[in-house]
C-alpha cells in the first residue's frame, strides 16, 4: 500500500467514525423544556459504538472525535462533565444524508 491509498483509507475511516458519533447523537430524544437533544455521555457513545474500551484513557478515541466534531460546529460539550449533544449544523449533516 502505497502512501496515497494509506492516506485516502485513513481519511474516509475518520469520517466514518465522525459520522458514526453524529448518529448516536442525533438518536437521542429531544428535551422540550430546553429545545435541544438530550446530551449524552462519551462513555455512553463508546459502548454504542461498539468500540472496546482499552485499559488506560478509555473515551481517548471518542473525546479526539468529539472535538474535531466541535471544531466543525456540529456537536458541543454540555453543561454536565464528559457529555455532549449534536448542533442544528450536525443535525443539517445527518438529515442531508438520509
Amino acid at each position: 500500500m502505497n502512501n496515497n491509498t494509506r492516506n485516502a483509507v485513513t481519511s474516509y475511516g475518520l469520517e466514518i467514525l465522525k459520522r458514526s458519533v453524529l448518529w448516536v447523537l442525533y438518536e437521542q430524544p429531544l428535551d422540550y423544556k430546553n429545545e435541544h437533544r438530550r446530551s449524552l455521555h462519551q462513555d455512553k457513545i463508546r459502548q454504542q459504538l461498539g468500540i472496546p474500551k482499552p485499559l488506560y484513557e478509555p473515551n481517548r478515541l471518542v473525546h479526539g472525535i468529539l472535538d474535531l466534531l466541535a471544531e466543525d460546529e456540529y456537536v458541543e460539550k454540555a453543561w454536565i462533565s464528559g457529555h455532549w449533544r449534536i448542533r442544528e449544523e450536525g443535525i443539517s449533516v445527518i438529515e442531508g444524508s438520509q
